[in-house]
């Protein structure tokens, strides 16, 4: 999820982002644009009516003030000519007000222009970074997602799995010992989780740790794999505090075999080769066989060079279990550790599980952490865990000689759970097998009767069937993956032309109608390329569906590697297999690049395509329609109709 934010951040959202600056970067063109018609308005209209508006001002003026009043008025008096001097002035002085009028109707639209592209800049501006809004949210989220992702990159981790330094013996014994610990999860420090607990298992014998759910008994498992390191108290190994030693060296020594087993999307081979490196295909073959997984590995139609599934998904839970053990006992480790391994198996793959597991653990320091009480029998050891403490320790027979003891509390629960999940069962099958299978085989039987005598009105078709085979000699498949997925893929296409766009029928024999009418011999040249042209809107129909799609595939095998490893981490971590693991999804990345370039370049050539066969169109229209201009078989305007109409 964090990837993915900060993909948008970097990826998606900055082309739809930066374009909304490159809107507002237009509005200097939109400035220009508007100011230059405000400037012609004010420039041009505003001088026009200035040069009118003056003219009549003169004429007023030359007319009234200066040859009336001032050079010829006794002229104007002796002749009784005032009324006629006052209505020429008049008459001048309404020019005058319709040049002013005009004057001040062109500043004000000149103004106003000058004022509206001021403002539609601002308008247009505002309007570009408002559509930068979903931006930002995304913007704020990729941050968030980059300082997280970069404050876990940076991270220098307290227990660091890389680092060189430590403790390295020639062998070890494998005596195993927890003294005074006191932890609490870093994500939970209220809770205690251990306050004073101590464990000491000899090297060479089997301890068995259960009780109920939440007491502390997998905390024992991380705490010996240094996931974490105890508060107060230490883990020793062969009297060595655990932190002395070398992590990865100390992590290659102890064998661990989960509830949930990590299995990569590999060959079983390469599976089971996470357990050592380098390791040889005869040590592989033989920690399979110790782990009795050799028989129906065998079974596999490709043996150990058999791909399994995201997680294993191929294989039942009981196989998955025996390669788990398989790649566990690889490095031939002196400490096994088995964390609830059998809790979600049935019967039957628990047995066969079972069986593993008492050949693997001779001569080695064996942890056995447990859920079903029975798992733990022959065990050298059993201690019963509570709220962090042991409250009960002993061998089987001995626990259950206390009949007020935890472990047999226990074990009187699970006996009284067992026989009521076998009642229920009972309850829900009330009939024997054989009645249920008789009873299939008459509803089998009656089933095909009904079947035939559904058939019989078809006969005559059926008759008419067979006798169109005859040509052929046999009837044989009309079917294969190909023509089923041309089909899936034609069907909607043809759906949506013909059914859901009525429309676009109208329109295709309109357009071919009127090209006919325009130059019917230039349009039926032209209509030879019709399949060529739906052949190119197909091709570029799928270069644009396909390419989306494909982008996705390619790098779903290197998604599901990474994914399985996140998920499994302790796992990976348990046996060394970082640096394995990221050289994969290096490989996976690289091949999905080198698919992701070709896909491109074939959808590339496609899209390329479509478009070629558009313009050799064009071209075939105005090359034949010009040889039939020369010719005086048509005019441009027919082939101009014709290459809009039918192209």
């Amino acid at each position: 999820m964090e990837t993915h934010k900060a993909k948008r951040l970097v990826g998606d959202q900055k082309v739809p982002f930066l374009r909304t600056f490159q809107y507002a970067d237009g509005t200097d063109m939109v400035l220009m644009l508007v100011g230059t018609a405000a400037a012609l308005a004010n420039g041009a209209l505003r001088p026009l009516w200035t040069v009118i508006f003056g003219q009549a001002i003169d004429a007023l003026g030359g007319t009234t003030s200066d040859v009336v009043l001032t050079h010829r008025i006794n002229q104007v008096v002796s002749f009784n000519g005032e009324n006629k001097a006052i209505a020429q002035y008049n008459k001048l002085l309404k020019q005058a007000y319709k040049a002013a009028v005009n004057e001040a109707l062109a500043s004000g639209f000149g103004m106003g222009a000058i004022y509206g592209a001021y403002l539609s800049s601002y308008g247009l501006a505002f309007w570009s970074l408002g559509n930068a809004t979903p931006c930002f949210a995304a913007f704020a989220q990729g941050q968030s997602a980059a300082y997280r992702l970069f404050m876990t990159i940076d991270r220098k981790p307290p227990i660091d799995s890389e680092d060189k330094s430590g403790t390295v013996l020639q062998q070890i014994r494998g005596d195993v010992e927890l003294r005074d610990i006191y932890f609490s999860y870093p994500a939970r420090p209220e809770q205690k989780i251990f306050d004073g607990f101590s464990l000491h298992v000899p090297g060479g014998t089997t301890m068995a740790i259960v009780g109920e759910s939440g007491s502390g008994k997998s905390t024992v498992i991380s705490l010996l794999q240094r996931y974490y390191d105890p508060q107060a108290g230490g883990v020793y190994i062969d009297g060595v505090n655990l932190k002395s030693f070398q992590l990865q060296w100390i992590r290659g020594k102890i064998g661990l075999v989960s509830q949930e087993p990590l299995l990569f999307m590999t060959s079983i081979m390469d599976n089971i080769a996470y357990g050592k490196e380098d390791a040889t295909i005869e040590e592989i073959k033989r920690a399979a066989e110790l782990a009795h997984a050799t028989t129906f590995i065998e079974e596999l139609p490709n043996g150990y060079n058999t791909v399994l599934g995201q997680r294993g998904a191929q294989l039942s839970g009981g196989q998955k279990q025996r390669i788990a053990i398989a790649r566990a006992i690889l490095r031939d480790p002196k400490i096994l550790l088995f964390d609830e391994a059998t809790s979600a198996l049935d019967l039957e793959s628990e047995r066969l599980v079972q069986q593993a597991l008492k050949r693997v653990m001779l001569d080695r320091t064996t942890i056995v952490v447990a859920h079903r009480l029975a798992t733990v029998r022959d065990a050298h050891c059993i201690s019963v865990v509570n709220r962090g403490r042991i409250v009960d320790q002993g061998t089987h027979s001995e626990l259950l000689t206390n009949p007020d003891g935890a472990f047999s509390q226990l074990y009187r629960i699970q006996q009284n759970q067992e026989q009521d999940r076998t009642l229920e069962k009972s309850k829900l099958s009330p009939f024997p097998s054989n009645s249920i299978a008789n009873s299939s085989s008459i509803s089998s039987s009656r089933g095909v009767s009904a079947l035939g005598t559904s058939s019989v009105p078809s006969s005559p078709e059926w008759l008419l069937g067979s006798s169109a085979t005859d040509g052929d000699g046999h009837c044989k498949e009309n079917g294969d993956d190909d023509t089923y997925k041309a089909l899936e893929t034609a069907g909607p296409i043809i759906r949506i032309a013909f059914l859901q766009k009525p429309e676009a029928l109208v329109l295709l024999f309109g357009s071919l109608a009127a090209g006919i009418h325009a130059d019917w011999k230039l349009s039926l040249i032209i209509m030879c390329a019709i399949p060529l042209v739906v052949l190119q809107g197909y091709v570029q129909m799928k270069s644009l569906i396909g390419f989306s799609q494909d982008a996705k595939m390619v790098y779903e095998d290197a998604s599901l590697v990474a994914s399985d490893a996140v998920s499994s981490i302790r796992t990976v971590s348990s046996f060394c297999a970082e640096k394995r693991v990221m050289k994969i999804y290096d490989k996976k990345c690289e091949w999905s690049m080198k698919q992701g370039i070709r896909v491109g370049m074939i959808r590339g050539l496609g899209f390329g395509f479509s478009f070629l066969v558009i313009y050799l169109t064009y071209g075939l229209c105005f090359y034949v329609g010009g040889q039939f201009v020369s010719q005086g078989k048509s005019t441009f305007a027919g082939v101009f109709k014709v290459s809009v109409e039918v192209d």
